[in-house]
């Protein structure tokens, strides 16, 4: 009995295995035919397959299925494969939700996605600092997907409490929120943080950064009819190219870079698109030359002629330099905000570059974008045509007459009012932020090391934070970490976030030496600026439940998804005890 007892748990073992790697790979578990005649039984199966050429006990369980005339249990049935799924996809959740009751704190983060099957599915994760013996980390762990059942801001706000309830975690617990910028989540009136923040003060809500600073640029993209138009032409090079093989194998005989299109709910679309245009603008040109000979049909022909003239423009080719100046350094934020456990220091610190960039080099911008274009201008011999004035009709009375602006004038106006716009929405947007890092600002390194205490302002803090611990205690523990700093010598100077000194303190078991000042640490970083972490998850959603799969069940989505996104704690996953709660799940025929 022991010796089968053994060889059964060895099966259970492999064919775990199997279910982790498919899931770790996102690979489809199943075939349309799984029945020993057929050539392809799937991954699982064929998988297990290959297995037992290696390994003697599923080679002999295999070859005892196919010889045995009685029904039998193999546990390689569908049904088995979604309880094993969904048991190993708990179990990963639950190290999950362990790290954090032990962090205590913790903030959300939601955003919602449509599926194959148009169910809009929402991305729970959950932000937490994890600290051990001698380390101290920011995580962002995926917990699950939830189907969105209404839209209104009092149905996604129960759909929120309802997971947090099922999931053991305490709402009072939470230090923060992160959802993107649709008005009925972030309305300060009756949106979903205001109902969350009703329920718990604390629960500091932050707007996506990176869906911020995207919402700026469309917006200053859309500030006048020039810009706008400039997006249509690059929109329309995309098109023209990629609708047929013949066009695109032209544009790849004279281009470094293929053209991309443009995309406002990806972030650095627009960038991407606009680097290729300005990179290849000449090899452009000279395939649109190529697409409009007598040889091609009219269609072609008619279509190169249109974008040929459409590009050869000073305003196309003036935007086409402003754009990419201004867009490089967004792009360049928004990989910066994407990062995994991102702080509210370091999201702060970033944007005023980036403003400071925008103010900073307004009229440069613009100046080096028109003599940049009339370079072009010159060297393919455009001409810089003057526009038409069109008169606008004045009511009676009305004195004021159209300044009548030349082209070069019209341009340089867009230009400014583009910057302008972008820098007062971004100025607009992250100023929650900002005002919220002042909050914070004294758990800052430098002011931790530098400031006086009498001249460091608590007051918001104390007032969110004063029913959590005795924070009159707070500065003498500053100066305590001071004199600890100074006696460390040179090697502190390294430190350059808050969570270096939650890490420098924790690393020299100092915690209990500054009790408060670790724990109003653990509240700074706990609080999320970015939904990157959402959006990640969602590639994997696509990959898990595809159009060749689209009626996967919530259970089993949330289930692969887990073991899919947490690889970290997949690996921690003690076999036997899986097992073992495998078998106490219903009555088996096998005593595992």
């Amino acid at each position: 009995m022991d010796k089968e007892r053994k060889k059964w748990r060895a099966i259970i073992h492999i064919i775990i295995d199997v279910i982790l790697f498919l899931s770790k790979q996102n690979l489809f578990f199943r075939d349309r035919r799984e029945d020993f005649d057929s050539q392809n039984q799937g991954n699982f199966l064929e998988t297990v397959k290959l297995i037992a050429k290696y390994n003697l006990v599923m080679n002999d369980h295999l070859s005892h299925m196919q010889v045995s005339k009685k029904r039998m249990s193999t546990y390689l049935s569908p049904t088995i494969q979604n309880q094993l799924i969904e048991l190993l996809g708990k179990k990963v959740k639950n190290l999950i939700l362990k790290k954090i009751k032990e962090a205590a704190y913790f903030s959300i983060l939601l955003d919602s996605t449509p599926d194959v099957s148009r169910t809009d599915q929402m991305a729970f994760v959950v932000r937490y600092v994890k600290v051990e013996e001698s380390d101290a980390q920011i995580k962002e762990s995926f917990l699950n997907f939830f189907p969105l059942r209404g839209k209104t801001a009092e149905e996604i706000t129960n759909s929120i409490l309802n997971e947090l309830h099922e999931n053991g975690l305490d709402m009072m617990m939470c230090r923060g929120q992160a959802y993107d910028n649709a008005s009925t989540i972030s309305g300060i009136y009756s949106g979903v943080q205001r109902r969350i923040k009703e329920i718990n003060s604390k629960a500091i809500y932050v707007p996506c950064g990176n869906h911020s600073l995207n919402l700026a640029g469309v917006h200053a993209v859309g500030s006048s009819k020039l810009s706008d138009k400039f997006f249509t032409v690059v929109e329309r090079v995309y098109s023209f190219f990629s609708v047929s093989t013949h066009r695109w194998n032209a544009l790849l005989k004279h281009v470094p870079i293929v053209v991309k299109r443009v995309i406002d709910t990806r972030w650095s679309a627009h960038y991407e698109s606009v680097k290729a245009l300005h990179l290849g603008i000449d090899g452009i040109v000279s395939a649109l030359e190529e697409l409009c000979d007598q040889n091609e049909n009219v269609d072609t022909r008619g279509q190169a002629h249109d974008i040929l003239d459409a590009i050869q423009r000073v305003s196309i080719l003036s935007f086409l330099h402003f754009w990419k100046q201004i867009l490089r350094e967004s792009h360049d934020a928004q990989k910066y905000l994407q990062q995994k456990g991102l702080s509210l220091e370091n999201c702060a610190q970033k944007m005023k570059a980036f403003v400071a960039f925008l103010s900073g080099e307004r009229d440069a911008l613009v100046s080096q974008a028109i003599d940049n274009a009339l370079m072009i201008c010159e060297k393919l011999e455009i001409p810089i045509e003057e526009r038409r004035v069109r008169r606008k009709k004045r009511m009676p009375g009305e004195q004021t007459q159209d300044v009548g602006l030349s082209v070069l004038e019209e341009i340089k106006r867009c230009m400014l009012q583009a910057v302008d716009r972008f820098l007062s929405e971004a100025e607009r947007r992250f100023s929650g932020i900002n005002e919220l890092n002042k909050t914070f600002s004294f758990l800052n390194p430098h002011a931790l090391l530098q400031s006086d205490n009498n001249e460091v302002d608590m007051t918001k803090f104390k007032t969110m934070y004063a029913d959590e611990a005795d924070l009159s205690e707070l500065p003498i523990e500053i100066e305590r970490f001071k004199r600890l700093a100074q006696s460390s010598g040179s090697a502190f100077q390294s430190i350059a976030t808050a969570l270096d000194v939650l890490q420098w303190l924790t690393e020299r078991r100092l915690r209990d030496s500054t009790p408060y000042l670790c724990l109003c640490l653990k509240f700074y970083l706990t609080v999320a600026v970015s939904t990157a972490s959402c959006e990640t998850s969602f590639s994997k959603l696509r990959l898990t439940k595809s159009y060749l799969r689209p009626t996967t069940g919530d259970d089993r989505l949330s289930a692969l998804s887990i073991l899919s996104i947490e690889s970290d704690f997949v690996g921690k996953l003690n076999f036997d005890d899986i097992i073992s709660d495998f078998a106490s799940m219903k009555a088996r025929l096998v005593d595992f």
